[in-house]
Order: C-alpha cells, then sequence, then structure tokens
C-alpha cells in the first residue's frame, strides 16, 4: 500500500514539474497558427505576413511581432486604395477610348512626322498633314501681328520726338503708316480668317463631326497649339462627344 502510494505521489510530482513546459512549448505553436492565419489574411489582401502577438495590446512598436500584425492591417489598408486607384485608372481609360472613337479617321493624327511628311496628299495622314501646316501658318501669322503691333507702337514713340515737317519725321511717318497698313492685312485676311481655315481643313480629313475635345486631341497627337484656339471651338461648340 505504501509502495502504491509513493508511485502516486511520484506520478503527481512529476506531472506537475512537467506542466510549465508543457504549457511553454504548446502556447506558441498554438499562437503562432493564429498569427500565421492573421498573416495569412494580409497577405492575401495587401501583402504583410504578420509575425507576433502586438498590435492588439498596443505595447508593440520595437516588438517585431506587434509590427507583424501592424503591417497585415496596413496591408489591407493599401489593397483598398489601390483599388480606388484602379477605378480611376479606368475611369481616365474609358475617357480616351470615348475620343479616340470619336477621331474616327483622325486617328490618322498618330502618324510620326516623317510619315506625315511623305504622306500622299489626299490620303488620311497626308490631309492631316496639310491641316497641321494651316495651324502653324495661323501661329506665324499670329506672331507676325504682335511683332507688328509692338513695332507701331515704337514708331509711335519716335514720331513725337522728331519735329514735324522734317525728313526724319516724314521718314518715320512713313513707315508708321506702312505697319498699320500690313496689321490690318494681318488681322483682317489672316487672323480673322484663320480659325475657319483651320475647321475647314480638319474637316476635310475627318470622317466624323468635329468638336472641341477631337480638335483638341488632334492638336495634342500633332504637339500643335492653334493661335486662334478658342475662335475654332467656338465654331465647333455646337457638337458634343
Amino acid at each position: 500500500m505504501k509502495l502504491k502510494s509513493m508511485v502516486v505521489s511520484i506520478f503527481t510530482v512529476s506531472a506537475l514539474s512537467l506542466s510549465p513546459v508543457l504549457v511553454q512549448s504548446l502556447a506558441p505553436v498554438d499562437l503562432g497558427a493564429q498569427v500565421y492565419a492573421k498573416g495569412g489574411n494580409g497577405g492575401g489582401n495587401g501583402g504583410g505576413n504578420g509575425g507576433g502577438n502586438g498590435g492588439g495590446n498596443g505595447n508593440a512598436g520595437g516588438n517585431g511581432k506587434g509590427q507583424g500584425n501592424a503591417g497585415g492591417l496596413g496591408a489591407r489598408g493599401l489593397g483598398v486604395a489601390t483599388e480606388g486607384k484602379g477605378n480611376r485608372g479606368r475611369g481616365l481609360g474609358n475617357n480616351r477610348g470615348q475620343v479616340a472613337s470619336a477621331l474616327g479617321a483622325l486617328n490618322a493624327a498618330h502618324a510620326s512626322p516623317t510619315a506625315r511628311l511623305n504622306a500622299a496628299p489626299n490620303s488620311r495622314v497626308g490631309l492631316i498633314a496639310a491641316y497641321e501646316r494651316v495651324v502653324e501658318d495661323g501661329i506665324a501669322l499670329s506672331e507676325q501681328v504682335d511683332s507688328l503691333t509692338e513695332r507701331i507702337e515704337q514708331l509711335e514713340d519716335q514720331l513725337e520726338t522728331l519735329e514735324e515737317g522734317t525728313q526724319a519725321y516724314a521718314d518715320v511717318e512713313a513707315e508708321l503708316s506702312r505697319a498699320r497698313s500690313d496689321l490690318d492685312g494681318a488681322t483682317t485676311d489672316g487672323l480673322n480668317n484663320q480659325a475657319q481655315a483651320e475647321v475647314t481643313a480638319l474637316a476635310e480629313a475627318a470622317n466624323k463631326t468635329l468638336s472641341p475635345s477631337v480638335v483638341a486631341e488632334v492638336n495634342s497627337l500633332l504637339g500643335i497649339e492653334s493661335a486662334v484656339a478658342d475662335e475654332v471651338a467656338d465654331k465647333v461648340s455646337g457638337e458634343t462627344l
């Protein structure tokens, strides 16, 4: 009987002695499994394999395990943000696709400068090239108007410093008269008709109705900016994509 009691006592003491060891060895496995599960969610949703117990108790900071959970949540947050950006990207793509569709034959504006230079005059690319030259002529004309306006102001100031009736006065007065005449011709016969010339040239290359968005897109593809962009937009503003 005494022997049996001793055996029971020894077994009880051994079991109590081994309990902390068993708890220590089993607890990390259980928590690790939980953390691994959380890390799996983090990785699936946003790229983090969490690594510990922290985050929940707010004491993490320098603790690698606490940062693991925080990283997992952060990754999921970034996953949502990325989704939002993806939606905006699709929206822009749809808008550009709508413009490309409205361009129709004017997609020929994608042709390289060399292709436009060598294109047959009546081809789509050749007609786009002709439109480009009309716009460039307008830009040059606008620069001429600016230059003439500035020169007229200079001559008017110079004339005020000269004595009327002298040869110098007569020479400046004659040059001023020519400058004013040139300016009148550049504006009346040039810029005033430039917008219509650009619309007509682009319409010849198009197979769809023009609109401000279409004109702007073509000019962007060609790398040009019309000197009379507002006037052109007004002429086609009644049309929509």
